[in-house]
């Protein structure tokens, strides 16, 4: 497997007070470093391959990362390459459940960012997601 990029979190202690506050503990940037490939992985939907989808956000959450995983694999990486995801909510309710997504699916959550989409293209599919990876 492709060696991980090395990252490191840029905090307000970095930037001074240059940067404007914000509530959270997310970094505002994040320095990427070491890096010879780069994979973006587009629209993991919680569809499985034959076509199933589960019922309820936990179970179709775990299909979209297992998805992303199958992309990582084709490309050589793991969960450990990734640097970044974007997670499209179909819903604001979703909003909380999203967290543990983050973590402990995707495995990262200082680099996420969520986005609620007032009308995503299949209203069957509470999410979708976008993850960037390097080595």
């Amino acid at each position: 497997m492709a060696k991980a990029p090395l990252t490191r979190m840029l905090q307000n202690e970095d930037t001074g007070d240059q940067q404007p506050g914000w509530p959270g503990a997310h970094p505002h940037a994040v320095e990427v470093s070491g890096v010879n490939t780069w994979l973006a992985i587009c629209s993991q939907v919680p569809v499985a391959p034959d076509g199933a989808l589960s019922n309820g956000f936990a179970t179709q959450a775990a299909q979209a990362r297992r998805n992303a995983e199958v992309q990582l694999n084709a490309a050589d990486k793991t969960r450990e390459n990734l640097w970044r995801t974007t997670i499209y909510l179909s819903d604001h309710a979703y909003r909380a459940k999203s967290s543990v997504f983050r973590r402990d699916i995707m495995g990262i959550a200082d680099t996420s960012l969520i986005v609620i989409v007032a009308d995503i293209f299949d209203e069957n599919l509470p999410l979708e997601t976008d993850v960037l990876a390097a080595a």
